[in-house]
């Protein structure tokens, strides 16, 4: 007896997911420092390369393959991990005048030594810039401009005053006067005079 004597059996193979309308909004939680806020939505991966993320990131990349999808998702959320991990900065050799840089992600924090410089001084200078904020990537000292990775225009309302350390000219106390967004970047607009740079940016 074959089993078509007893039973009728048809399989069906589904070539194509569910098109289901939406099981819910997918998270990537990442560490990043492209914006402040702790989740920002997305419609196009290509939106995250605006706000700074490079296309070799994980969060990008995972946001490309999710849009990939078949029906694909209405958006996606990715979300800014707060993360307890630390930082040890030890200095092995202190060299006076000289420009420290720490990377940690990809991020540089520069500290300009002073002349008379030693290793509680350097590694205290590259702490409290790893905690400050942002590392200035560019400066326009015709429009007083500085420039920031990343889309951090909540950081930065008209008005706020912020201080710049580390740097070669520039260090001092600045008022926001305009920021806008341009290529990934914040570019901030300070009433004070930026002056030409030497060797360090500095950080915000």
């Amino acid at each position: 007896m074959s089993l078509s004597d007893v039973v009728n059996l048809v399989i069906t193979r589904q070539a194509r997911p569910l098109a289901r309308a939406g099981f819910g909004t997918a998270l990537f939680l990442t560490m990043h420092r492209a914006w402040d806020d702790r989740i920002k939505y997305y419609t196009d991966a290509s939106d995250m390369l605006d706000d700074g993320f490079a296309a070799t990131d994980d969060a990008y990349r995972a946001a490309v393959r999710c849009f990939a999808q078949s029906p694909k998702p209405e958006q996606i959320a990715i979300g800014r991990l707060a993360t307890a991990d630390a930082v040890i900065v030890s200095v092995d050799t202190v060299t006076s005048s000289t420009r420290y840089t720490v990377f940690i992600d990809g991020i540089g924090f520069d500290y300009s030594a002073d002349s008379s410089a030693t290793t509680t001084e350097i590694e205290a200078g590259l702490t409290a810039i790893i905690n400050s904020g942002y590392t200035i990537t560019g400066i326009d000292e015709t429009n007083d401009t500085f420039t920031v990775a990343g889309n951090h225009l909540d950081a930065f309302t008209v008005g706020k005053t912020f201080r710049v350390n580390g740097s070669t000219e520039n260090d001092g106390t600045y008022t926001v006067a305009s920021v806008a967004r341009s290529s990934g970047n914040t570019v901030v607009t300070v009433d004070e005079d930026v002056a030409a740079e030497g060797v360090a940016l500095g950080s915000i």
